[in-house]
């Protein structure tokens, strides 16, 4: 199974918060749900010079793949 595979099966049994604006899939964002940005697995790999010019999270696999 590839890891953009994986990923869609994980996000079935979490509530997406929008559409990754780069490639179109369900994402989630902790900060969009109203949760801590701590909790956001973005942190770990984001960077300020990567967010999109929309302002919307990328997916997992965008995000990534970008930094």
């Amino acid at each position: 199974m590839t890891d953009h595979m994986q990923m869609l099966k994980d996000l079935q049994s979490i509530h997406s918060t929008h559409k990754c604006p780069q490639c179109g899939v369900p994402a989630y964002c902790s900060m969009e749900a109203g949760k801590s940005a701590n909790l956001c697995w973005c942190m770990t790999v984001a960077k300020d010079d990567i967010l999109p010019a929309t302002g919307v999270c990328l997916c997992k696999k965008c995000l990534t793949a970008e930094a």
